[in-house]
């Protein structure tokens, strides 16, 4: 009688540790889907992130490839990178967007989101012929706020020689510059001066003056750095399905369209 009981007891504590593992491993497969990616970002790239924390270029890939690996949703932190840095260590937020591979911290990284495009710009009518950086010599310059230490020892040397050079934090202010003929060359990332480019268009009721687009500096891809190696392949498994959709395409040549949508705010 005993015995019988013990077997018993036995075969009901099995079940109910099968019952329990099912259960556990149901939730992780609930929570893997359901639960929110978190990652950070910052506050205002425009067009890539924008200000209102919605939308943009890159936000808008992360959630179209989070749906098509049935991720999400997607909740952005705002920070700076070194905040961001610091609570992915910490294992406080899932992943960061726009953290370059040269920082050295430690992750699992995304295939490319897209690719950063840095540029120089003049106008049309100067026909200035510039390949390579000596060509910038003698030209005045108006970059994006620290240019010279990101871009490269070349160009930093490179400007030393200009007729003027200068940085600033609003970009607009550059395709200002340059329609006005104030500046010979302005250096910035080629969307954002497409982005900037229409706004100011828009502002002035009027066409904007041809411009010719100097590639000096190779794409600089763009990933998510995520803390779990897990995330990050179905992640890309989503994302390389977007890639192959016609709405990938369309969100990279999108920079005009999120300037008329921001102009109607």
């Amino acid at each position: 009688m005993v015995r019988g009981l013990a077997t018993n007891n036995w075969l009901a504590v099995s079940k109910l540790m099968l019952c329990m593992l099912f259960m556990c491993t149901a939730n992780a497969a609930n929570n893997l889907d359901d639960d929110a990616v978190e990652l950070s970002a910052s506050a205002y790239i425009p067009p890539y992130v924008f200000k209102d924390g919605h939308h943009g270029i890159e936000i808008d890939i992360i959630k179209h490839a989070l749906e098509k690996a049935q991720l999400g949703p997607l909740t952005l932190h705002f920070l700076s990178n070194r905040r961001a840095e610091a609570q992915l260590r910490q294992g406080k937020i899932s992943g960061a967007i726009n953290i370059p591979r040269e920082s050295g911290l430690e992750g699992y990284y995304s295939e490319p989101l897209l690719y950063f495009e840095n540029v120089a710009i003049s106008l049309a009518e100067h026909n200035f012929s510039i390949e390579q950086f000596s060509d910038l010599h003698g030209k005045s310059i108006l970059a994006f706020q620290n240019a010279k230490n990101y871009l490269g020892p070349d160009y930093a040397k490179a400007i030393t020689k200009a007729l003027s050079y200068d940085e600033v934090v609003n970009q607009y202010a550059q395709i200002d510059h340059l329609m006005k003929g104030w500046v010979d060359v302005i250096v910035l990332e080629k969307r954002i001066f497409q982005y900037y480019l229409h706004t100011f268009a828009m502002n002035q009721g009027r066409q904007t003056k041809p411009v010719t687009i100097h590639a000096l500096w190779p794409p600089s891809p763009r990933h998510v750095v995520f803390t779990d190696s897990q995330l990050r392949e179905r992640f890309n498994q989503g994302l390389a399905e977007l890639k192959k959709t016609p709405r990938y395409k369309a969100l990279l040549a999108s920079a005009s369209s999120y300037a008329q949508r921001q102009s109607s705010k």
